[in-house]
């Protein structure tokens, strides 16, 4: 099956070029496959068409919806199916158990550039990861220049070469279109660069001008209906061509995480074959971006409240154009999952604090990813949890990208409906070490458990004995002379090292 890619101007689609979507009379009911949807805007008429939120209609056909803020469209994806072993080239026919133990889909081409037998060299994995390269197969030794592809699957993109860093380092020098496309050159036109919607492209020459002659052929490879990598999100191009062979290497994403890397000697049209070959392996689940969060049906534990909170947060973005731009384009789902997160909170929480006041708080702020979620005992009869996320932000009246990290003490409350968050905030972490400039005792557990316990460090509290926990906290126990415990404290350490009392006695 080929995978189905829609471009849409606009964030409202006619439905009715959807076959498969039918409409009864008022109230207009909105019917997929034979299930009824009730999206959050009902479908309406205007000048006699049905229009209904394109978001409902292609989720339910089960497709990806993303905003492509530089190109001002809605990007509809329908992922391909999966592959088999024995779909693939000869060179990965029966590899599945190497790649036993990742954590992150694997991805493959079935398509190669090289008509003789090939090898895999050089397989490393990790849970986070794979690594190989594809060699003639001769059984002979081979050398850098042997390898036609290198495969890897990490947290991080291709780097740049020192060769492409030293001719971007310098003022940019003319910007022009090259076959209707805006680039910028540099050095002389040794180097060229240029985007197109969610990719951005680098173009390398071994002289003056050759740069501009790189890029021209990528443009004409790479037209505006080009699929680079079918369902990715983001991605970078480079050819480069500093001797007789041209160098190309791809790097993309399917959920903004994981970052999949093939390099290539090879032609650019080779390149993009291998890029629009690439297929999951069927062994494992196909990938699930966390696009849109639903609210689970029933909150059945405090523990579930805070988890579907935060991982609803982890697709919100609330950030400026100009702040988009920094980052590097479209965000996650934007201010749409800002109303799911708000109705997480308790109703007393809410009459206490209004959605536009919500949202404000989320200025400037995408991707809160959530690192530590701990008991921590209660408060006033509620329980009561450790929290720290990291966070991405954009700030600056010139915006620039930065990682953040805020923890803080949430409770949670239970009611007719399920848990509910009923209290809690999240604050800077390192923020000078609260004002009070470097202090290497807030880096010693016992240290701060002692604090925290007593009136000051030199109140004698007994003796100290710390056990580390299997969840990554320690248990700061004071014992008297008798051997009894007097006072005990759990600690967790936070990012930036300073170490947080979550409960004590």
């Amino acid at each position: 099956m080929k995978k189905k890619w829609l471009t849409v101007i606009g964030a409202v689609i006619l439905a009715t070029a959807i076959t498969t979507v039918a409409f009864a009379p008022s109230p207009i009911k909105l019917v997929v496959n034979g299930q009824e949807i009730k999206p959050d805007v009902p479908p309406h008429l205007i000048n006699g068409r049905t229009m209904v939120p394109i978001r409902w209609v292609a989720e339910a056909l089960g497709a990806d919806v993303q905003w492509d803020e530089r190109s001002n469209a809605v990007v509809i994806t329908k992922e391909m199916p999966g592959v088999s072993e024995s779909d693939l080239p000869d060179v990965f026919r029966n590899v599945s158990s190497k790649f036993e133990g990742i954590e992150v889909p694997v991805y493959l081409p079935t398509y190669l550039p090289y008509s003789g037998a090939l090898g895999l060299s050089h397989f490393k994995t990790s849970k986070g990861g794979y690594s190989f390269k594809l060699v003639p197969k001769n059984g002979e030794s081979h050398s850098m220049a042997d390898e036609v592809v290198t495969m890897v699957a990490s947290q991080q993109p291709f780097s740049p070469f020192p060769t492409e860093e030293q001719l971007f380092s310098g003022s940019p020098g003319e910007t022009f279109k090259l076959s209707g496309v805006q680039v910028q050159s540099y050095n002389a036109g040794m180097g060229v660069r240029w985007s197109k919607g969610s990719w951005e492209f680098v173009a390398i020459g071994h002289g003056v001008q050759d740069g501009i002659r790189v890029a021209e052929e990528v443009i004409q490879c790479v037209s505006e209906t080009t699929i680079l990598v079918p369902g990715a999100i983001q991605g970078k191009f480079r050819a480069a061509q500093l001797g007789n062979p041209m160098y190309v290497a791809a790097s993309w994403s399917y959920d903004g995480t994981t970052w999949y890397t093939l390099e290539s000697r090879s032609s650019v049209k080779d390149m993009l074959k291998m890029l629009q070959s690439i297929r999951q392996l069927d062994r494992q689940e196909p990938v699930k971006r966390k696009y849109y969060p639903k609210v689970p049906e029933r909150i059945a534990t405090p523990e579930m409240a805070l988890r579907a909170y935060f991982d609803t947060l982890s697709v919100a973005a609330n950030l400026k154009p100009a702040q988009m731009g920094a980052v590097g384009g479209t965000v996650g789902m934007g201010l749409e999952p800002y109303p799911t997160a708000y109705g997480y909170w308790s109703e007393d929480w809410q009459n206490k604090h209004p959605y536009e006041e919500f949202v404000a708080s989320w200025q400037g702020t995408a991707n809160v990813e959530l690192l530590k979620l701990l008991p921590a005992g209660k408060e006033k009869g509620e329980p009561r949890f450790f929290v720290e996320v990291k966070t991405i932000e954009a700030v600056g009246e010139k915006p620039r990208l930065g990682v953040f990290y805020y923890s803080g003490f949430f409770t949670v409350t239970e009611t007719p409906e399920g848990w509910q968050i009923s209290d809690g905030r999240l604050e800077p972490e390192n923020l000078g070490w609260k004002l009070g400039g470097h202090q290497p005792w807030l880096g010693d557990p016992e240290s701060v458990a002692h604090v925290q316990l007593g009136q000051s460090i030199d109140t004698p509290l007994g003796e100290a004995v710390t056990e580390n926990n299997v969840n990554g906290t320690v248990t700061v126990k004071y014992t008297d002379a008798n051997g009894y415990i007097t006072h005990w404290a759990i600690l967790v350490q936070r990012e930036d090292g300073i170490w947080e009392v979550i409960e004590k006695q």
